[in-house]
Protein backbone atom coordinates (compact mmCIF):
# COMPACT_ATOMS: atom_id res chain seq x y z
CA UNK A 1 0.00 0.00 0.00
CA UNK A 2 1.44 3.41 -1.01
CA UNK A 3 2.47 5.63 1.90
CA UNK A 4 -0.17 8.35 1.35
CA UNK A 5 -2.91 5.80 0.77
CA UNK A 6 -1.81 3.91 3.86
CA UNK A 7 -2.02 7.10 5.95
CA UNK A 8 -5.52 7.80 4.70
CA UNK A 9 -6.57 4.23 5.34
CA UNK A 10 -5.05 4.31 8.82
CA UNK A 11 -7.09 7.43 9.63
CA UNK A 12 -10.20 5.61 8.40
CA UNK A 13 -9.32 2.56 10.53
CA UNK A 14 -8.75 4.69 13.64
CA UNK A 15 -12.16 6.32 13.19
CA UNK A 16 -13.92 2.97 12.63
CA UNK A 17 -12.21 1.32 15.61
CA UNK A 18 -13.20 4.30 17.77
CA UNK A 19 -16.77 4.03 16.51
CA UNK A 20 -16.92 0.35 17.45
CA UNK A 21 -15.55 0.65 21.00
CA UNK A 22 -18.11 2.89 22.67
CA UNK A 23 -21.62 1.45 21.91
CA UNK A 24 -21.02 -1.67 24.02
CA UNK A 25 -20.38 0.62 26.98
CA UNK A 26 -22.85 3.48 26.59
CA UNK A 27 -25.68 1.56 24.96
CA UNK A 28 -26.58 -0.44 28.04
CA UNK A 29 -27.95 2.57 29.92
CA UNK A 30 -31.02 2.85 27.72
CA UNK A 31 -31.70 -0.89 28.19
CA UNK A 32 -31.61 -1.02 31.99
CA UNK A 33 -35.39 -0.69 32.09
CA UNK A 34 -35.56 -4.08 30.33
CA UNK A 35 -32.52 -5.70 31.93
CA UNK A 36 -33.43 -4.98 35.58
CA UNK A 37 -36.65 -7.02 35.76
CA UNK A 38 -35.34 -9.74 33.45
CA UNK A 39 -32.19 -10.30 35.52
CA UNK A 40 -33.67 -9.40 38.91
CA UNK A 41 -31.38 -6.41 39.52
CA UNK A 42 -31.97 -3.74 42.13
CA UNK A 43 -31.42 -0.06 41.30
CA UNK A 44 -28.11 -0.19 43.15
CA UNK A 45 -26.97 -3.29 41.24
CA UNK A 46 -28.00 -1.69 37.96
CA UNK A 47 -25.98 1.40 38.84
CA UNK A 48 -22.97 -0.72 39.67
CA UNK A 49 -23.30 -2.49 36.32
CA UNK A 50 -22.58 0.82 34.58
CA UNK A 51 -19.60 1.42 36.92
CA UNK A 52 -17.80 -1.89 36.26
CA UNK A 53 -16.31 -0.81 32.90
CA UNK A 54 -14.73 2.26 34.50
CA UNK A 55 -13.21 0.07 37.20
CA UNK A 56 -11.89 -2.19 34.45
CA UNK A 57 -10.35 0.84 32.75
CA UNK A 58 -8.63 1.74 36.01
CA UNK A 59 -7.27 -1.73 36.71
CA UNK A 60 -6.37 -3.00 33.24
CA UNK A 61 -5.18 0.09 31.32
CA UNK A 62 -1.54 -0.55 32.36
CA UNK A 63 -1.79 -4.05 30.89
CA UNK A 64 -2.18 -2.53 27.42
CA UNK A 65 1.42 -1.31 27.44
CA UNK A 66 2.66 -4.66 28.67
CA UNK A 67 0.82 -6.45 25.88
CA UNK A 68 2.04 -3.90 23.35
CA UNK A 69 5.60 -4.69 24.39
CA UNK A 70 5.09 -8.46 24.38
CA UNK A 71 2.83 -9.14 21.39
CA UNK A 72 2.80 -5.92 19.36
CA UNK A 73 0.35 -3.06 18.77
CA UNK A 74 -2.00 -4.79 16.33
CA UNK A 75 -2.24 -7.95 18.43
CA UNK A 76 -3.01 -5.83 21.49
CA UNK A 77 -5.90 -4.22 19.60
CA UNK A 78 -7.08 -7.61 18.33
CA UNK A 79 -6.96 -9.00 21.88
CA UNK A 80 -8.93 -6.05 23.17
CA UNK A 81 -11.63 -6.48 20.57
CA UNK A 82 -11.77 -10.23 21.22
CA UNK A 83 -12.48 -9.38 24.87
CA UNK A 84 -15.13 -6.85 23.83
CA UNK A 85 -16.91 -9.33 21.55
CA UNK A 86 -16.71 -12.23 24.01
CA UNK A 87 -17.77 -9.93 26.85
CA UNK A 88 -20.87 -8.79 24.96
CA UNK A 89 -21.86 -12.40 24.23
CA UNK A 90 -21.37 -13.49 27.84
CA UNK A 91 -23.27 -10.45 29.09
CA UNK A 92 -26.21 -11.34 26.89
CA UNK A 93 -26.52 -15.13 27.08
CA UNK A 94 -24.66 -16.48 30.13
CA UNK A 95 -27.16 -15.56 32.83
CA UNK A 96 -26.53 -13.34 35.84
CA UNK A 97 -22.92 -14.46 36.28
CA UNK A 98 -22.29 -13.80 32.60
CA UNK A 99 -23.83 -10.35 32.93
CA UNK A 100 -21.20 -9.34 35.49
CA UNK A 101 -18.25 -11.26 34.01
CA UNK A 102 -19.04 -10.18 30.47
CA UNK A 103 -19.28 -6.52 31.48
CA UNK A 104 -15.88 -6.76 33.19
CA UNK A 105 -14.32 -8.52 30.18
CA UNK A 106 -15.81 -5.96 27.79
CA UNK A 107 -14.46 -3.07 29.89
CA UNK A 108 -11.01 -4.68 29.90
CA UNK A 109 -11.01 -4.90 26.12
CA UNK A 110 -12.10 -1.29 25.72
CA UNK A 111 -9.30 -0.19 28.06
CA UNK A 112 -6.71 -1.65 25.66
CA UNK A 113 -8.07 0.44 22.80
CA UNK A 114 -8.31 3.53 25.01
CA UNK A 115 -4.57 3.31 25.72
CA UNK A 116 -3.26 2.20 22.33
CA UNK A 117 -5.21 4.49 19.99
CA UNK A 118 -3.76 7.79 21.35
CA UNK A 119 -0.27 6.31 21.07
CA UNK A 120 -0.89 5.27 17.44
CA UNK A 121 -2.15 8.76 16.62
CA UNK A 122 0.93 10.31 18.23
CA UNK A 123 3.17 7.92 16.28
CA UNK A 124 1.62 8.20 12.84
CA UNK A 125 0.10 11.72 12.88
CA UNK A 126 2.44 13.76 15.12
CA UNK A 127 1.74 17.02 13.30
CA UNK A 128 -2.03 16.48 13.09
CA UNK A 129 -2.55 15.01 16.55
CA UNK A 130 -5.33 17.42 17.53
CA UNK A 131 -7.23 16.96 14.27
CA UNK A 132 -6.99 13.15 14.22
CA UNK A 133 -7.91 12.96 17.90
CA UNK A 134 -10.91 15.15 17.07
CA UNK A 135 -11.98 12.70 14.35
CA UNK A 136 -11.67 9.80 16.78
CA UNK A 137 -13.64 11.73 19.44
CA UNK A 138 -16.44 12.39 16.96
CA UNK A 139 -16.60 8.67 16.16
CA UNK A 140 -16.97 7.92 19.88
CA UNK A 141 -19.66 10.57 20.31
CA UNK A 142 -21.65 9.58 17.22
CA UNK A 143 -21.63 5.88 18.08
CA UNK A 144 -22.74 6.68 21.64
CA UNK A 145 -25.63 8.74 20.32
CA UNK A 146 -26.66 6.04 17.85
CA UNK A 147 -26.55 3.34 20.52
CA UNK A 148 -28.57 5.43 22.97
CA UNK A 149 -31.12 6.21 20.27
CA UNK A 150 -31.72 2.81 18.67
CA UNK A 151 -31.06 0.29 21.43
CA UNK A 152 -34.39 0.53 23.23
CA UNK A 153 -36.69 0.66 20.17
CA UNK A 154 -34.92 -2.28 18.52
CA UNK A 155 -34.67 -4.22 21.79
CA UNK A 156 -38.45 -3.97 22.07
CA UNK A 157 -38.59 -5.97 18.83
CA UNK A 158 -35.65 -8.39 19.01
CA UNK A 159 -35.00 -8.45 22.78
CA UNK A 160 -32.26 -6.70 24.75
CA UNK A 161 -29.88 -9.67 24.58
CA UNK A 162 -29.95 -9.82 20.80
CA UNK A 163 -29.75 -6.05 20.60
CA UNK A 164 -26.54 -5.95 22.62
CA UNK A 165 -25.05 -8.63 20.40
CA UNK A 166 -25.64 -6.47 17.34
CA UNK A 167 -22.75 -4.37 18.67
CA UNK A 168 -20.57 -7.49 18.89
CA UNK A 169 -21.08 -7.97 15.15
CA UNK A 170 -20.25 -4.30 14.56
CA UNK A 171 -17.06 -4.68 16.65
CA UNK A 172 -16.05 -7.78 14.67
CA UNK A 173 -16.48 -5.96 11.36
CA UNK A 174 -14.67 -2.91 12.71
CA UNK A 175 -11.55 -4.65 13.96
CA UNK A 176 -11.29 -6.70 10.76
CA UNK A 177 -10.62 -3.41 8.98
CA UNK A 178 -7.38 -3.07 10.95
CA UNK A 179 -5.70 -5.97 9.12
CA UNK A 180 -4.32 -3.86 6.21
CA UNK A 181 -2.43 -1.67 8.74
CA UNK A 182 -1.53 -4.41 11.21
CA UNK A 183 2.18 -3.68 10.76
CA UNK A 184 1.79 -0.33 12.59
CA UNK A 185 3.84 -0.60 15.77
CA UNK A 186 4.17 1.81 18.71
CA UNK A 187 7.57 1.51 20.41
CA UNK A 188 7.37 0.44 24.04
CA UNK A 189 10.76 -0.50 25.40
CA UNK A 190 11.54 1.99 28.20
CA UNK A 191 10.26 -0.04 31.11
CA UNK A 192 11.15 2.62 33.69
CA UNK A 193 8.98 5.30 32.12
CA UNK A 194 5.98 4.71 34.37
CA UNK A 195 8.12 5.26 37.46
CA UNK A 196 9.29 8.61 36.13
CA UNK A 197 5.77 9.71 35.24
CA UNK A 198 4.60 9.05 38.79
CA UNK A 199 7.04 11.78 39.88
CA UNK A 200 6.09 14.20 37.10
CA UNK A 201 3.71 17.06 38.04
CA UNK A 202 2.42 17.57 34.50
CA UNK A 203 1.59 13.87 34.17
CA UNK A 204 -0.40 14.09 37.39
CA UNK A 205 -2.27 17.21 36.23
CA UNK A 206 -3.23 15.46 32.97
CA UNK A 207 -4.34 12.45 35.00
CA UNK A 208 -6.43 14.47 37.46
CA UNK A 209 -7.95 16.54 34.65
CA UNK A 210 -9.00 13.35 32.84
CA UNK A 211 -10.31 11.85 36.08
CA UNK A 212 -12.46 14.83 37.06
CA UNK A 213 -13.79 15.39 33.54
CA UNK A 214 -14.65 11.68 33.21
CA UNK A 215 -16.36 11.75 36.61
CA UNK A 216 -18.44 14.74 35.52
CA UNK A 217 -19.22 13.24 32.10
CA UNK A 218 -20.43 9.86 33.38
CA UNK A 219 -22.22 11.35 36.39
CA UNK A 220 -24.11 13.89 34.29
CA UNK A 221 -24.98 11.29 31.66
CA UNK A 222 -26.33 8.99 34.38
CA UNK A 223 -28.46 11.52 36.26
CA UNK A 224 -29.24 14.45 33.95
CA UNK A 225 -32.67 13.19 32.90
CA UNK A 226 -33.61 12.68 36.56
CA UNK A 227 -32.34 16.17 37.43
CA UNK A 228 -34.45 17.71 34.68
CA UNK A 229 -37.51 15.83 35.91
CA UNK A 230 -36.89 17.24 39.39
CA UNK A 231 -37.08 20.69 37.75
CA UNK A 232 -40.62 19.93 36.62
CA UNK A 233 -40.02 18.57 33.12
CA UNK A 234 -41.87 15.48 31.93
CA UNK A 235 -39.87 12.30 31.37
CA UNK A 236 -40.30 12.73 27.62
CA UNK A 237 -39.09 16.35 27.63
CA UNK A 238 -36.19 15.47 29.92
CA UNK A 239 -35.18 12.80 27.40
CA UNK A 240 -35.19 15.34 24.58
CA UNK A 241 -33.00 17.68 26.64
CA UNK A 242 -30.52 14.88 27.32
CA UNK A 243 -30.45 14.13 23.59
CA UNK A 244 -29.65 17.80 23.01
CA UNK A 245 -26.84 17.46 25.54
CA UNK A 246 -25.43 14.52 23.58
CA UNK A 247 -25.84 15.99 20.10
CA UNK A 248 -23.95 19.20 20.89
CA UNK A 249 -21.16 16.89 22.05
CA UNK A 250 -20.72 15.55 18.52
CA UNK A 251 -19.86 19.07 17.34
CA UNK A 252 -17.58 19.96 20.24
CA UNK A 253 -15.79 16.59 20.18
CA UNK A 254 -14.44 17.59 16.78
CA UNK A 255 -14.09 21.36 17.03
CA UNK A 256 -12.39 21.70 20.39
CA UNK A 257 -9.46 19.23 20.04
CA UNK A 258 -8.89 20.40 16.45
CA UNK A 259 -8.87 24.04 17.57
CA UNK A 260 -6.68 23.30 20.58
CA UNK A 261 -4.21 21.42 18.39
CA UNK A 262 -3.46 24.57 16.38
CA UNK A 263 -1.57 25.99 19.35
CA UNK A 264 1.18 24.54 21.52
CA UNK A 265 -0.49 26.09 24.59
CA UNK A 266 -4.11 25.04 25.19
CA UNK A 267 -4.87 27.01 28.36
CA UNK A 268 -7.01 29.75 26.80
CA UNK A 269 -9.07 27.27 24.79
CA UNK A 270 -9.63 25.08 27.84
CA UNK A 271 -10.54 28.00 30.10
CA UNK A 272 -13.12 29.17 27.54
CA UNK A 273 -14.65 25.68 27.35
CA UNK A 274 -14.76 25.42 31.16
CA UNK A 275 -16.44 28.85 31.41
CA UNK A 276 -19.20 27.66 29.08
CA UNK A 277 -19.45 24.44 31.12
CA UNK A 278 -19.81 26.32 34.42
CA UNK A 279 -22.40 28.68 32.95
CA UNK A 280 -24.48 25.79 31.66
CA UNK A 281 -24.45 23.97 35.01
CA UNK A 282 -25.39 27.17 36.87
CA UNK A 283 -28.35 27.66 34.52
CA UNK A 284 -29.55 24.15 35.36
CA UNK A 285 -28.97 24.77 39.07
CA UNK A 286 -30.71 28.13 39.32
CA UNK A 287 -33.51 27.94 36.76
CA UNK A 288 -36.92 26.31 36.49
CA UNK A 289 -37.61 27.87 33.10
CA UNK A 290 -37.72 25.38 30.21
CA UNK A 291 -35.88 27.63 27.78
CA UNK A 292 -33.08 28.33 30.27
CA UNK A 293 -32.84 24.65 31.17
CA UNK A 294 -32.50 23.81 27.48
CA UNK A 295 -29.81 26.46 27.15
CA UNK A 296 -28.06 24.88 30.14
CA UNK A 297 -28.27 21.45 28.50
CA UNK A 298 -26.83 22.76 25.23
CA UNK A 299 -24.01 24.71 26.88
CA UNK A 300 -23.04 21.98 29.34
CA UNK A 301 -23.33 19.29 26.65
CA UNK A 302 -21.08 21.20 24.27
CA UNK A 303 -18.47 21.91 26.93
CA UNK A 304 -18.65 18.65 28.90
CA UNK A 305 -18.12 16.55 25.78
CA UNK A 306 -15.52 19.00 24.55
CA UNK A 307 -13.67 18.81 27.86
CA UNK A 308 -13.74 15.02 27.68
CA UNK A 309 -12.22 15.14 24.18
CA UNK A 310 -9.59 17.62 25.46
CA UNK A 311 -8.69 15.31 28.34
CA UNK A 312 -7.77 12.63 25.81
CA UNK A 313 -5.99 15.12 23.56
CA UNK A 314 -3.78 16.29 26.43
CA UNK A 315 -2.14 12.85 26.38
CA UNK A 316 -0.60 13.68 23.02
CA UNK A 317 -0.18 17.42 23.56
CA UNK A 318 1.92 16.88 26.68
CA UNK A 319 4.18 14.12 25.31
CA UNK A 320 7.06 14.25 22.85
CA UNK A 321 6.97 10.67 21.53
CA UNK A 322 4.51 7.83 20.84
CA UNK A 323 6.12 5.82 23.61
CA UNK A 324 5.57 8.62 26.12
CA UNK A 325 1.98 8.95 24.88
CA UNK A 326 1.33 5.25 25.49
CA UNK A 327 2.75 5.45 29.02
CA UNK A 328 0.87 8.64 29.92
CA UNK A 329 -2.28 7.19 28.38
CA UNK A 330 -2.02 4.13 30.63
CA UNK A 331 -1.28 6.16 33.77
CA UNK A 332 -3.92 8.83 33.23
CA UNK A 333 -6.68 6.40 32.31
CA UNK A 334 -5.84 3.93 35.06
CA UNK A 335 -5.95 6.51 37.85
CA UNK A 336 -8.39 8.84 36.09
CA UNK A 337 -11.10 6.24 35.62
CA UNK A 338 -10.69 5.12 39.21
CA UNK A 339 -11.62 8.70 40.15
CA UNK A 340 -14.46 8.70 37.61
CA UNK A 341 -15.97 5.46 38.94
CA UNK A 342 -16.98 7.23 42.14
CA UNK A 343 -19.10 9.79 40.28
CA UNK A 344 -22.43 8.16 39.33
CA UNK A 345 -22.69 6.15 42.56
CA UNK A 346 -21.54 9.12 44.64
CA UNK A 347 -24.14 11.45 43.18
CA UNK A 348 -26.85 8.86 43.75
CA UNK A 349 -25.72 8.41 47.36
CA UNK A 350 -25.74 12.16 48.02
CA UNK A 351 -29.23 12.46 46.59
CA UNK A 352 -30.45 9.54 48.69
CA UNK A 353 -29.42 11.48 51.82
CA UNK A 354 -30.54 15.02 50.97
CA UNK A 355 -33.35 14.28 48.46
CA UNK A 356 -32.25 17.29 46.41
CA UNK A 357 -30.08 17.53 43.30
CA UNK A 358 -28.87 21.09 43.98
CA UNK A 359 -26.02 19.93 46.21
CA UNK A 360 -24.76 17.68 43.42
CA UNK A 361 -24.95 20.56 40.95
CA UNK A 362 -22.99 22.75 43.36
CA UNK A 363 -20.35 20.02 43.68
CA UNK A 364 -20.15 19.79 39.89
CA UNK A 365 -19.62 23.56 39.76
CA UNK A 366 -16.87 23.28 42.38
CA UNK A 367 -15.10 20.55 40.39
CA UNK A 368 -15.23 22.71 37.25
CA UNK A 369 -13.56 25.51 39.22
CA UNK A 370 -10.85 23.05 40.28
CA UNK A 371 -10.29 22.24 36.59
CA UNK A 372 -9.51 25.90 35.93
CA UNK A 373 -6.50 25.62 38.25
CA UNK A 374 -5.36 22.26 36.89
CA UNK A 375 -5.47 23.63 33.33
CA UNK A 376 -2.68 26.08 34.13
CA UNK A 377 -0.35 23.08 34.20
CA UNK A 378 -1.82 20.48 31.85
CA UNK A 379 -2.64 23.09 29.20
CA UNK A 380 0.80 24.72 29.26
CA UNK A 381 3.33 24.14 26.46
CA UNK A 382 5.48 21.59 28.33
CA UNK A 383 5.99 17.86 27.99
CA UNK A 384 6.37 15.15 30.60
Amino acid sequence: MEKDKKKRYLLFAIIIVGFCMRPALTGIGSLLKLIKPDMGLSDTAAGFLTTIPMLAFAVFSPAANLLNRKIGTANTLFTGFAFIILGIILRSYAGLAGLWAGTLLMGTGISFGNVIIPAIIKSEFPNQYGLVTACNSVALAVSSGIASGINYPLASVIGWKNMLCVWAVVALIGISLWFPVRDIQVASNRKSKNNRLVKNKTAWMVTIFLGIVSLLFYSIMTWLATIFQSKGLSAETAGYYVSAFQMTGVLSSFLIPAWAGKSRDQRKVTWLVLTIFLTGILLILLSQNKALLLAGALMSGFSCNGSFALSMAFIGFRTSSPEDAAQLSAMSQSIGYLIAAAGPLGMGFIYSIFKNWNLNLLLISLMILILFGITDRCGRDITV
